[in-house]
């Protein structure tokens, strides 16, 4: 499930914040906060045997990168990454607060089985690709409600995907949150089945992020 790398991309817009409301003199670059921020992606069960699986969280915290705020949205730019290493599976907190569908803790076994197809060969590809990479290419929209196009690399390829942001402002400091639906094939990837599909992971992602960001 390719689901980890969309996303950290799409949180790292944070930093348009400032230019929506009108930032003055010089560009100013801005860290990402890994105890402040997080991505985390929703995936779905399907096929006909769905009922013997369960719905999988997976969680991004500790992402990395940078942001340039510029006169004007066009004027900007950022960068994120993180290791596919780091995402983490089901986490037991995590998935009570998603609510329906991802009701109840996992099985250890079932985190491992999980982790261990995710980072395969087949789908992350771990061994050969430690980590995902997402950088902006254009900025559009108006303060608060902006539009991001930005290049997500998985397994070394990139992938241009458009992503929906609500920016917030704090001293000196930037936040971002926002969630976009996305396809395994916009970034890739093949959902991971088993049982001639019977039980299989469902095509559609959910990607869900809230980035912070400070001088």
């Amino acid at each position: 499930m390719g689901c980890r790398t969309v996303c950290l991309f799409a949180g790292v817009v944070l930093f348009l914040f400032g230019i929506g409301a009108g930032a003055t003199g010089p560009d100013a670059t801005y860290r990402i906060v890994p105890e402040q921020s997080e991505l985390r992606i929703l995936v779905y069960r399907a096929g006909a045997l769905a009922k013997l699986g369960h719905n999988h969280l997976v969680v991004i915290r500790d992402l990395s990168g940078d942001v340039v705020l510029g006169q004007t949205p066009a004027d900007s730019s950022f960068r994120i990454e993180f290791s596919v290493d780091d995402l983490i599976v089901d986490d037991a907190v995590a998935r009570s607060e998603e609510g329906p569908g991802f009701e109840g803790a996992v099985d250890a076994d079932d985190i491992d089985g999980t982790r261990h197809n995710m980072l395969g060969s087949n789908l992350l590809d771990a061994a050969e690709h430690e980590s995902i990479r997402i950088e902006s290419s254009r900025i559009g929209g108006e303060f608060p409600n902006l539009e991001v196009t930005a290049g997500v690399t998985v397994k070394g390829t990139q992938h241009e995907l458009q992503l929906p942001v609500s920016v917030n402002t704090f001293d000196r400091g930037l936040v971002a949150v926002g969630r976009i639906r996305i396809s395994h094939a916009d970034i890739g990837l093949r959902p991971f089945k088993a049982g001639l599909g019977t039980l299989r992971v469902a095509d559609e992602l959910q990607v869900k992020f809230r980035v912070v960001a400070t001088k």
